[in-house]
């Protein structure tokens, strides 16, 4: 019984951030990029990606984002909010193309109708 809730309490945030009630990110998710990408870049065999590259890919990113976040539709804010920390190390250049592939798949569809 006690484990059952422990994975309960545990994953109850995303329970809550994928929840269709749940409003709008009110500010840009703030990652530990750093981090992230000591992580990103210890998991990943063969990648030749210096920490201070992937470091500086991520903070580019995070200032591409950081005007456009409000713009983003608050579903595709969560969705892709829930992709890109799905393996523990969320990416503002994951959240980026995710966010900028939702808008443009809805522009298409919408100018096929």
């Amino acid at each position: 019984m006690f484990p059952t809730f422990a994975v309960l309490l545990a994953t109850s945030h995303l329970m809550i951030a994928a929840h269709p009630a749940a409003g709008a990110a009110a500010a840009m998710p703030q990652f530990d990029i750093t981090a992230n990408c000591r992580a990103e870049i210890s998991t990943i065999s063969g990648v030749s990606e210096s920490l201070q590259q992937c470091v500086s890919d991520e903070q580019t990113a995070r200032d591409a984002l950081q005007p456009e976040w409000s713009g983003f539709i608050a579903h595709d804010q969560r969705e892709c909010l829930q992709e890109t920390g799905m393996d523990g190390t969320p990416s503002y250049v994951e959240l980026k193309i995710c966010l900028e592939m939702a808008r443009d798949a809805r522009r298409m569809r919408k100018n096929n109708t």
